[in-house]
């Protein structure tokens, strides 16, 4: 049995193989049936008995239910918290897919991990019938053993052979939409330059709030029959190093933010400053990044429309033309001693 596990911060959670429905029904409904501390070994000797080839999976499904917080582990013991027996309390064998996914998802949300493991355009949603699937090819790789897991709990099913799309039972549905609507974007930490943050501070003058609240009322009268308006909004505020303004959808059949733009506002010259973390945001999400060019002028004028971009990554090559206002300057060093080079007279 390997140790204790930890929440790991840096990231999602990564587990192998974690096993079966009924494995699953065995630890939650027999072995931690009560609230007393359980031996390992007498967890390992009862799940070995009860479910057939539990081996290799019996220690990834108590990590995942102690990054669940439904249990603790005190030297050679399990302890099971208030948590499980809340929600063990009148669950039935039948209920501890829902229970456990209800919780999964919820805990991805809540620790800020769940677009690392639902990466956009992971989960869509068919036009007609309004069911979600999830494209297993955009999971990564490490993280697919929650799908199986979901699977196994028969909460997916391939939709046509080969396709790589997996249809979202019914019952979760509309849990998994709402918890991908609420999940905020995860992206990568980076470390901001004075620069940066001088652009940063001057987008939060009046005129670029201005510019952002307009985006912002724009995007929901574009969206006027999406569920979730209220999530398109404004994030500068609450992430300054996000690389993006604003969250949105693609469209009214969009489960999760898939639509992030940077605000830029400007006076009769339209002309911008892009920070270097902004192009690497850009770069990074690719068709799902967007500059919106805003006449800070005209935003009250109706009938006005601002300059979109998408993808400027790729698209600001073709019509725009980038110059360097500065520089970032360090000293030459002499290989032998890494002394700096003195200036000459």
């Amino acid at each position: 049995m390997r140790p204790s596990f930890e929440t790991m911060e840096a990231g999602a959670p990564v587990f192998d193989d974690l096993g079966t429905r009924k494995l699953f029904e065995v630890l939650i409904l027999e072995v931690f049936r009560n609230s007393e501390a359980v031996p390992l070994g007498h967890v390992e000797t009862y799940c070995f008995s009860r479910v057939m080839r539990s081996g290799r999976a019996l220690p990834n499904a108590l990590r995942l239910l102690e990054w669940l917080g439904f249990l603790i582990r005190d030297q050679d013991n399990l302890v099971p918290t208030p948590q499980l027996d809340a929600i063990r309390e009148g669950l039935t064998a039948e209920g501890i897919p829902l229970a456990l996914v209800r919780s999964i998802l919820g805990r991805l949300r809540d620790s800020g991990h769940f677009t690392e493991v639902f990466a956009t355009g992971c989960i869509t949603r068919a036009p007609e019938s309004r069911a979600l699937y999830i494209a297993t090819s955009k999971i990564p790789h490490k993280h697919l053993s929650l799908i199986v897991l979901f699977r196994n709990f028969d909460l997916l099913t391939e939709r046509v052979e080969g396709t790589g799309l997996l249809e979202v039972d019914h019952s979760v549905t509309r849990l998994l939409a709402d918890t991908a609507a609420t999940s905020p974007h995860k992206h990568k930490s980076r470390t901001l330059t004075l620069e940066a943050l001088k652009l940063i501070h001057a987008a939060q003058e009046a005129q670029g709030l201005k510019a952002e609240e307009y985006v912002v009322a724009l995007e929901r009268r574009r969206l006027s029959a999406h569920p979730h308006l209220d999530l398109v909004r404004s994030i500068s505020s609450e992430d300054a190093g996000a690389g993006f303004d604003v969250v949105s959808f693609q469209s009214d059949l969009s489960p999760m933010h898939d639509r992030f733009i940077e605000v830029k506002s400007y006076k009769d010259r339209c002309c911008f400053y892009w920070s270097r973390n902004e192009r690497d945001t850009a770069h990074e999400l690719g068709d799902a990044y967007y500059l919106y060019l805003v006449d800070i002028n005209q935003v009250e004028d109706t009938g006005y429309v601002p300059i979109v971009i998408k993808n400027p990554a790729e698209n600001l090559s073709d019509g725009w033309v980038l110059e360097s206002e500065s520089w970032l300057v360090s000293p030459k060093v002499v290989p032998d001693d890494r002394r700096a080079v003195p200036p000459s007279n």
